[in-house]
């Protein structure tokens, strides 16, 4: 900033103390993921539940069967 300014740094609040804030380099830019080409449109619950077979673990799965 400028001109730039000076907190006494007994002021800061810091979500950890011993956390430097001052030494954290800083973020490059990096372009947005790109979406993907074909997104199909998901109109009702089993657009979803079909979309999703197969990627989900198995503790979420549907016990029903077809």
């Amino acid at each position: 900033m400028s001109p730039p300014i000076k907190v006494d740094s007994n002021k800061v609040t810091r979500w950890h103390p011993k956390f430097l804030l001052d030494d954290v380099p800083e973020v490059e830019p990096a372009d947005m993921p790109r979406p993907p080409e074909e997104q199909q449109e998901l109109v009702t619950a089993k657009d979803v539940l079909n979309q999703a077979r197969g990627k989900l673990p198995s503790k979420v799965r549907c016990m029903h069967k077809h």
